[in-house]
């Protein structure tokens, strides 16, 4: 069974977003995945990463990535697609967050909207489903 993670971002800036950071606790990026890409000025629905489980592991889909925002908010992707996790409602509870940390500003010009499909079916705010699949779309707005 597979696991896999894909983003898209829209930016509705006029200016390129910097990757900062990944960190890919389980999975993989290379092998026909998607490395986290610089996400281009006015960009939309750019594919940004696609990461799916390791041929052979026993481990899914875990990680974060951040992008520095020009105001040097960070955006936080973070995402759980794991092969298999006892939570509270089963095996491989599956999830994306999108969030943005302001270090150390006290406000930021720029706000996300996001929507999450887990396995084709829209992410609810209740607990974490057992699922194969994470697609990601995310906008980058200004005030």
């Amino acid at each position: 069974m597979t696991r896999e993670v894909t983003c898209y971002i829209t930016n509705n800036t006029s200016q390129q977003i910097n990757l900062l950071n990944t960190n890919l606790q389980h999975g993989e990026f290379n092998n026909g995945g998607i490395s986290p890409q610089t996400i281009s000025l006015n960009a939309a629905d750019q594919e940004v990463f696609y990461a799916h489980k390791t041929t052979g592991s026993v481990y899914g889909v875990t990680g974060s990535v951040t992008y520095s925002l020009p105001d040097q908010t960070q955006m936080q992707l973070t995402f759980n697609c794991p092969f298999a996790s006892q939570g509270p409602n089963g095996n491989s509870n599956c999830w994306f967050y999108a969030g943005l940390l302001l270090n150390g500003n006290s406000w930021t010009s720029y706000f996300l909207t996001c929507s999450v499909l887990i396995d084709g079916q829209p992410m609810s705010d209740g607990l974490p489903i057992d699922a194969s699949s994470v697609v990601a779309n995310i906008t980058i707005n200004t005030n």
